[in-house]
């Protein structure tokens, strides 16, 4: 086309665009993936559906792991027995009963948590629910300087604060990142669960209601740290607001068990 005439280029241009684009009529409306999204992007059925699959997800951890929990805490116990029978008494068998199996135990013991976690959150993403979460969040977390990404490593900073402060790459703005990462450690993690029930059960023992509300408000207290934390730094060391998130919502997927297994 004439480049000087500007109707002409214009109208080219329309053309262009008209042939790249599909007709409407050619486009397969999925009538399901609709739904899904009128609901898990809904201003208040969508914070709704986020909360009770993160209870879902949290109970899922706490509940499955505790198993394979329990099972490496005997079996490292029976292991520094084992050790303890052999060693004679002093400070070698210290050193190796408390020191190096003890602790191993205490960090090994914290792997089905994690593990399990990211199991999780493999499978909330090969389903496109992941990307629609962090588009929900985005709403609540802006208030307090976060994107919508950052909802993704302080869920799994309740379960460790490394794989936390690992997954906050995915923040693609650099201030925003490092906001995220001074802030997750704020959040519970698993380590910290020992000491709540120690505490707890000290202070409440003949009261389990009341016990179990601190328990909750130990939890809500991390995360209001967090968004408090992340307030006051986006408005003194890292000042500015957060980056505007632009996300691509993917299709709506059920992968196998498979299919998350070899993702997570």
């Amino acid at each position: 086309p004439d480049l000087s005439d500007s109707v002409a280029t214009s109208d080219w241009a329309n053309g262009v665009i008209r042939e790249s684009v599909p007709r409407l009529e050619s486009v397969t409306q999925d009538r399901l993936s609709d739904r899904l999204d009128r609901v898990s992007t809904h201003p208040i059925l969508g914070v709704a559906t986020f909360l009770v699959i993160m209870l879902g997800l949290f109970w899922t951890i706490f509940a499955v792991a505790a198993i394979p929990m329990d099972l490496i805490d005997a079996i490292f116990g029976h292991v520094g027995s084992w050790i303890a029978g052999i060693l004679p008494s002093g400070a070698l068998q210290e050193l190796v009963v408390d020191g190096v199996v003890g602790g191993l135990a205490g960090t090994v013991v914290f792997l089905p948590q994690i593990l399990l976690l990211f199991f999780l959150i493999a499978i909330l993403e090969d389903t496109g629910y992941l990307a629609r979460a962090a588009f929900v969040m985005d709403r609540v977390l802006r208030r307090f300087g976060l994107p919508g990404q950052a909802f993704v490593p302080m869920l799994s900073a309740h379960a460790c604060a490394i794989p936390a402060i690992m997954s906050a790459r995915l923040v693609p703005d650099r201030r925003d990142r490092l906001a995220v990462m001074l802030v997750a450690p704020f959040l519970s993690c698993s380590a910290r669960l020992p000491v709540y029930v120690l505490l707890i059960g000290v202070l409440f023992a003949e009261q389990p209601t009341l016990a179990g509300l601190v328990f909750a408000g130990c939890y809500a207290l991390g995360i209001v740290a967090a968004l408090g934390s992340a307030f006051l730094v986006r408005k003194t060391l890292i000042a500015g607001n957060a980056r505007p998130m632009v996300i691509e919502l993917p299709a709506w997927q059920f992968p196998s068990l498979r299919g998350a297994l070899l993702t997570c």
